[in-house]
């Protein structure tokens, strides 16, 4: 998983909820965000029964926690707000089906093969 200093979240309300009630939610959520010593920049988006979030950081070099302790410090506080479903996600780096579906990936570059190669892990 690469850090690249982004947080997503998705926010479940009640099926019956106003969308008013929801972005009650949304701002508790991103209001946990904002708290966090590493957050530059966070946002929302709310629907009537769901809707989600998202978290800026510094760069990886500015900060003293890697993104996925952030993503689990970020995770327990959203989870002690009542009447809401909080789900804080690291996206990954390449869009698509997530692990479960082999991927294809082009390289785009006037080096050799062999000075590619040198950097690919041995499966």
């Amino acid at each position: 998983m690469e850090d690249q200093s982004f947080l997503f979240c998705f926010i479940q309300a009640a099926a019956n909820s106003t969308i008013d009630q929801t972005k009650l939610f949304a701002t508790k959520v991103e209001r946990v965000y904002q708290s966090m010593p590493e957050s530059v920049a966070t946002f929302k988006m709310v629907f009537p029964t769901n809707g989600f979030a998202g978290m800026v950081t510094k760069p990886f070099s500015e900060r003293k926690r890697g993104i996925q302790a952030i993503q689990m410090d970020a995770s327990m506080k959203s989870a002690q707000i009542p009447g809401v479903r909080a789900i804080t996600i690291v996206p990954p780096s390449f869009p698509g089906a997530g692990a479960a579906l082999p991927g294809h990936l082009d390289i785009a570059r006037p080096e050799s093969a062999g000075r590619l190669a040198a950097g690919a892990p041995d499966h």
